[in-house]
């Protein structure tokens, strides 16, 4: 390609000094010189001619000059870091920072040290420490962990008045409880009710096998003394030991402010499924979470009548323990109805297990609704959670924006396909993810009519005795004309499947990280990259990576 830019710039360059040297001559030429009458009509035609190409050959310069200008953008040589503007720099730290943070008790002693990326990159060098000093929001997260609070509080005072008003985002986790201190506590929850009015996220990781006086104390700390900053909550039972419900408490004002109420025997355990009252009074609780817009639950949830779930644009529900029955079909609709601007939605959980009476059969729409991700929790038994994904699709009427969706499926039986299908006509699908199994091949020009982006992700593509000759390509790949890439990850693929898959996509590459293969007998196959290709020339391989990594993050 380089050469071919080079011989026709060249062509280009030579042609242009020929045209121009021509005319300056005909522009000096001596007037008795002149052709005859008939050879002078005959310049002239030719002149009107040349100048009606002129337009044409403006636009296709600048056309030229945009096309090289694109391509040199993406193709400049590398820059050293340090010789990037300070405000690169900047944004590249918010990219950085914006990984999750972790939290680790360091061997040998009773002390949590912060995976903070801030003590990285302030000791690389003097210019990124005067970097990451100027920009006060880079400084907004906080980390905190019960037990060895001294030192998180320390730096989390520091990083508080470092930045002055601006709001706060606390993150704080029970790691390591058999470790909790009560006399270390005390300037932790001080630290926490200075700070509650500046908090606008809130993220509450929970590891330990059951609800324990410090995360009722968490609460009761920060909810009541939040304010209209307060705008995200996350509340994470992380090994999915815990679902129960929060809730505030109908006791008198006196309670709430009895002197008893660090006493542990003011917070007795409770059963994981029933509900757990906060020394909040209802109402206050209420009006704590109404100014949430950004809503992740993981195992802990406010009840569903909450104003917490009203007003959401960000929705994420979730439960590991299918042995509880987690909501109604009827209150998720409600819920849904709540949150008329909701944009991203993922639900991983199930319904009662009864099909309801319901009088209103129609879909909650949701106009600005983008990303939906929908799965159970017993994506092992088809019986089961074919059915509770039929239920979630048919709740969502999108409105007219392009949707990301993904669904989590042992395999794609005949009700689900349908409803499927209902769910196409009504929403605009431009990427379409499915994990645990793939869509059937013979229905997937179907699907992908109107596809961008189609990912395959952790499934077993089964070749069910399709055979390549049972596809005619020209029409599929008509098909499929819309799609712009295919990725199949961490899947294990049927050689034959393949074969069907790369029929199906003639003119488009098929990106692959981390696949098996096996032959019609289910046995692993073992071949190179390079035998891969020699037989499927249009498949191409990348390395391992998330596909759907960026499908959350919205303008």
């Amino acid at each position: 390609m380089t050469e071919q830019l080079r011989s026709a710039g060249e062509r280009l360059r030579a042609a242009l000094d020929h045209y121009i040297s021509v005319c300056s001559d005909m522009q000096h030429c001596n007037p008795n010189g002149l052709p005859s009458c008939l050879s002078s009509i005959e310049l002239s035609h030719q002149l009107d001619d040349e100048l009606a190409f002129f337009p044409s050959y403006d636009t296709g310069i600048q056309r030229a000059k945009r096309a090289i200008s694109e391509v040199r953008n993406y193709t400049s040589p590398l820059v050293p870091i340090n010789k990037l503007h300070p405000e690169i720099m900047t944004r590249i730290f918010y990219m950085i920072l914006a990984k999750p943070c972790h939290l680790r008790l360091l061997p040998g002693c009773r002390r949590v040290k912060s995976l903070d990326h801030h003590d990285y990159l302030l000791h690389v060098c003097s210019r990124w420490r005067h970097i990451l000093l100027s920009d006060s929001l880079l400084w907004a997260h906080i980390d905190l962990a019960p037990g060895h609070s001294k030192l998180l509080v320390s730096r989390a005072i520091s990083q508080a008045e470092w930045i002055c008003a601006l709001p706060l985002d606390i993150h704080i986790t029970d790691a390591d409880m058999k470790e909790y201190d009560d006399d270390d506590d005390h300037e932790l929850f001080q630290f926490l009710g200075l700070v509650a009015s500046r908090i606008k996220t809130l993220e509450f990781d929970v590891t330990a096998d059951d609800w324990d006086v410090f995360h009722s104390a968490v609460l009761e700390a920060l909810l009541p003394n939040c304010s209209s900053h307060f705008t995200k909550l996350v509340l994470r039972s992380q090994d999915g030991y815990d679902n129960t419900f929060i809730i505030g408490s109908g006791d008198s004002d006196d309670s709430d402010d009895s002197d008893d109420s660090d006493d542990e025997s003011d917070y007795p355990q409770r059963p994981r499924r029933g509900g757990l009252p906060l020394h909040i009074r209802g109402q206050k609780f209420e009006e704590s979470l109404a100014s949430l817009a950004v809503l992740h639950l993981d195992g802990i949830f406010p009840p569903w009548g909450s104003k917490a779930y009203h007003g959401l644009v960000d929705l994420r529900l979730a439960s590991a323990d299918c042995d509880w029955h987690l909501m109604k079909e009827l209150e998720l609709k409600a819920i849904l109805k709540a949150s008329p601007q909701l944009r991203i939605l993922h639900l991983a959980l199930h319904f009662t297990d009864t099909f309801p009476e319901l009088k209103d059969t129609n879909p909650v729409y949701l106009k600005d609704l983008e990303v939906v991700s929908l799965s159970t929790c017993s994506d092992s038994d088809p019986e089961y959670s074919v059915p509770q994904l039929t239920r979630m699709l048919r709740l969502l009427a999108p409105g007219s924006r392009p949707l990301r969706l993904s669904l989590q499926i042992i395999s794609f039986e005949q009700p689900l396909l349908t409803e499927l299908d209902r769910f196409l006509s009504r929403s605009n699908i431009e990427r379409l993810c499915t994990r645990g199994a793939c869509l059937p091949m013979g229905e997937l020009p179907r699907y992908a009519a109107r596809l961008k982006v189609l990912v395959f992700d952790s499934c077993t593509c089964e070749s069910h005795h399709d055979s390549p000759s049972d596809y005619d390509t020209s029409p599929v790949s008509a098909s499929l004309s819309h799609l712009h890439s295919w990725h199949i990850h961490n899947s294990q693929i049927d050689l034959r499947n393949l074969r069907s898959m790369v029929n199906l996509y003639p003119n488009g590459t098929i990106a692959l990280s981390e696949c098996r293969f096996t032959d019609k007998d289910g046995r692993q196959v073992d071949l190179s990259e390079t035998e891969l290709s020699t037989s499927f020339p249009t498949l191409k391989f990348i390395p391992d990576s998330n596909p759907t990594a960026d499908w959350d993050s919205l303008p």
